[in-house]
């Protein structure tokens, strides 16, 4: 006995709706922007963020620069791994941080080794 009224009513999309909810069940903050250091806050001594974040800023640190790329690239090289740039999630892509996360676990080896060496690289001289 409701009258439906196309242009008056919206009916929202389960998938998006879905979507969003898990994002804020995970505590994401998609819409953060990267700090002007990344790389001290990639190499925090203390950094308490959650793992996702962690691994974001980690991708975004290797994907902020043509060198950083190629130097991923051999690595992933030198440990026999697929050449592939690590994924970074975007908050409208339906499972796009499940890509990000099993793209970080095939190419974890690289990930680590480069990481390390970089923040040996940035670490004090005492």
């Amino acid at each position: 006995m409701i009258e439906f009224v196309a242009k008056e009513h919206k009916i929202p999309c389960i998938g998006h709706t879905l979507n969003l909810a898990v994002q804020t069940l995970l505590k994401v903050d998609f819409n953060s922007e990267p700090p002007e250091d990344l790389d001290q806050a990639v190499f925090a001594e203390n950094n308490q963020e959650e793992p996702l974040h962690k691994l974001r800023r980690g991708i975004v640190y290797i994907r902020s620069s043509p060198q950083r790329r190629e130097k991923f690239k051999r690595h992933c090289q030198g440990l026999i791994l697929p050449t592939l740039e690590p994924i970074l999630d975007v908050k409208t892509r339906w499972n796009s941080t499940l890509d990000m996360i099993e793209r970080a676990l095939l190419l974890r080896g690289a990930y680590d080794e480069m990481i390390n060496e970089d923040k040996m690289k940035l670490a004090p001289v005492d």
